[in-house]
């Protein structure tokens, strides 16, 4: 007759455990997890800040400006048949795109300004926005993405309306991106809004009453059944963070996959 080691039995027992609450503390920080505190893919970080545009007045047919990578891009769309040109900071010609593809006029202090997030680079002398654009063309697509310095807040800190009411959704700062198409012109207007993060109370509530759950279930006889059962919803709860987090961004394969790897460490 075969006698079973309780030592054994009893390492068995807790290691079932401990890989149950485990999976089970990973599938709270998906579900509870406040957006902000989330990582990022791609080099795109969730933010307290959403950047929101209206439908383009009057609107453009073929024509469709939207935000992109949580507000950090602004990407414009142009199926049409005539080319769309984006003004810059100061009316002039910054972008263009159509059917011969995306251009940008190298004389645009916004083509400088719009290198970095606090548009602190070096603008050449050589740019003006009063002389006629060079165009220079950047793709042969009939979109064009840019970082734009209208659609999000630059402050180094918090706003001081922020700052004094942290826990309230506010608008920060009012957007207005003009589109010329030959004669016609065309206006998107939105706002950068902060958006308070959520409280982790819940999440650390349901993270203990589920992680008791698992903890005494794999006690039972269906202890394999629960540990199997709560590593599957691990599984699952990992994968739809990563399909939403790789639909929140443009960035490319590459980066997507590398910061993927890097956040399941």
């Amino acid at each position: 007759m075969n006698k079973t080691d309780p030592t054994s039995n009893r390492a068995n027992r807790t290691a079932k455990i401990f890989l149950g609450v485990f999976s089970l503390a990973t599938i709270c920080g998906f579900v509870f997890a406040p957006a902000a505190s989330a990582h990022g893919v791609g080099g795109v970080q969730p933010s307290n800040y959403q950047t929101v545009l209206a439908p383009l007045s009057p609107a453009l047919k073929g024509v469709r400006l939207e935000p992109v990578d949580l507000g950090a891009q602004l990407e414009l769309t142009n199926t049409g048949e005539k080319s769309v040109t984006v003004l810059g900071y100061e009316g002039e010609p910054y972008l263009r795109v159509g059917p011969a593809g995306a251009f940008r006029n190298r004389l645009s202090p916004a083509t400088y300004a719009n290198r970095t997030r606090n548009a602190q680079g070096a603008i050449p002398s050589y740019a003006d926005a009063s002389k006629p654009p060079e165009w220079i063309k950047i793709s042969s697509n009939n979109w064009v993405r840019w970082h734009d310095h209208r659609a999000h807040w630059m402050g180094s800190q918090e706003p001081p309306k922020v700052r004094a009411e942290p826990g309230r959704e506010q608008v920060v700062q009012n957007i207005r991106i003009e589109l010329l198409r030959g004669k016609e012109t065309s206006i998107a207007l939105g706002a950068v809004r902060w958006v308070p993060g959520s409280s982790i109370l819940p999440g650390l509530v349901g993270a203990l009453i589920l992680a008791a759950i698992v903890a005494g279930a794999s006690r039972t006889r269906r202890a394999d059944e629960v540990v199997m059962a709560a590593l599957g919803l691990a599984a699952l709860g990992e994968t739809i963070h990563v399909v939403g987090a790789w639909n929140a961004t443009t960035a490319n394969f590459g980066s997507k996959l590398g910061a993927s790897i890097y956040g399941l460490g």
